[in-house]
């Protein structure tokens, strides 16, 4: 099971959440990975579920029942019945709910509500995937130049007054000198290839 805390810096219910689902995760003995995942304003709420900090997504579903079929995704700060943090029993039940979820698929082998189930809790960083979006942009543009390469490589030598063909010439050794025919095995081919 995965359980992703969204939240945004600064949120004062972040902490005291992530607090409160290690304790219902531990007492109700489910394994569970915990990710908790700083909101910036470059992040789209509505690909992140994002209803407002804290959020918390149980395998992708929100806790809270009644904001499964609602799109009021947003910035902001975010209310469960009066209060910052989500309670116990709504934790429970989306756990719950989850763990039935993944019985019915095949993928639940024990039961969620056995005190005698192992407990794993992994904690992702804060901003982890925030982290790794920030570094696959600049990683795919990267890419782009780089497989581009035979495109733009002839221009910009072009701009600097040489050709590929000026700098192959270039570098290759004098015929004259003997000292140049002991040079790189390519060019000792060349040599012989084209004396």
């Amino acid at each position: 099971m995965k359980i992703d805390v969204l939240y945004f810096k600064g949120c004062p219910n972040h902490k005291p959440t992530v607090q409160r689902l290690k304790e219902v995760i531990h007492r109700m003995g489910v394994l569970a990975e915990v990710c908790e995942i700083e909101m910036t304003q470059n992040d789209d709420p509505v690909t992140m579920k994002f209803i407002g900090s804290p959020t918390v997504l149980v395998d992708g579903q929100d806790i809270d029942p009644t904001q499964r079929t609602k799109h009021n995704y947003g910035f902001g700060c975010r209310m469960f019945d009066g209060a910052g943090v989500p309670p116990v029993e709504m934790i429970e039940q989306a756990i719950r709910e989850a763990s039935h979820r993944a019985s019915d698929h095949g993928a639940g082998t024990h039961d969620c509500c056995s005190s005698q189930a192992p407990v794993q809790l992994i904690e992702g960083t804060s901003g982890q995937a925030n982290r790794m979006s920030l570094w696959s942009t600049p990683a795919a543009v990267g890419s782009a130049i780089l497989s581009s390469a035979c495109c733009w490589l002839p221009l910009l030598l072009l701009a600097f007054g040489l050709s590929a063909g000026g700098v192959a010439v270039s570098s290759t050794p004098c015929a004259l000198l003997p000292c140049c025919r002991r040079g790189l095995p390519g060019h000792w081919l060349l040599l012989r290839l084209f004396p």
